[in-house]
């Protein structure tokens, strides 16, 4: 079980051409595939797999004298829940003088500010070496994981602070999170 996601049956309706009812269940997955990746609010989460799409009921609608068929389907759905509050270990990929870029399950974009979290925390960004660098003169939280540098390829703990969709796509602002206590990589190469 990974957290933040979840398998769940979903339905949509889809447009399928004419010509493809002479291979449904192909036309069927290759509808459902444009929905991959995307956030639906219908499904309350990122379509990130599923499984065989079946039709439910044996007629296709007709709208509008449009030339399209439009039919229902249900299917088992692998979604990404992203959620505010929720808390999870991402792994840099990207560090500015601003703010550090996750990848969360190794796909989805989270960001953390530097004003907003890193700076509370200590980090400093050294631009000789690229990385955060933490002064340990700020005191951490007992038993808190965070890392005394952030660099590309460390991992990282954090909370979900917001979402924000754009066109499906989604945006996930976060801070660090100090009350983590779990194992991180750092990145580094075993010796």
């Amino acid at each position: 079980d990974v957290e933040g996601v979840e398998r769940r049956r979903g339905w949509w309706t889809l447009k399928l051409n004419p010509s493809d009812l002479v291979n449904i269940p192909s036309a069927v997955k290759k509808e459902l595939s444009r929905l991959k990746l995307r956030y639906h609010d219908r499904l309350q989460g990122v379509l990130v797999d599923f499984g065989a799409g079946r039709l439910l009921g044996n007629l296709a609608r007709l709208k509008n004298d449009m030339p399209f068929l439009y039919v229902d389907v249900s299917f088992l759905a692998t979604l990404f829940l992203p959620r505010v509050g929720a808390r999870a270990v991402g792994t840099a990929y990207h560090v500015s003088p601003d703010h550090v870029g996750l990848l969360l399950h190794s796909f989805f974009n989270v960001s953390i500010r530097f004003e907003e979290s890193l700076a509370t925390w200590g980090y400093v960004h050294d631009s000789a070496s690229d990385a955060f660098i933490r002064d340990e003169s700020v005191l951490l939280p007992p038993g808190s994981s965070l890392p005394d540098m952030i660099a590309v390829g460390c991992e990282l703990p954090f909370v979900i602070t917001s979402m924000s969709n754009s066109a499906g796509l989604i945006a996930l602002p976060a801070v660090l999170d100090e009350t983590y206590t779990g194992p991180l990589s750092t990145g580094a190469p075993e010796a």
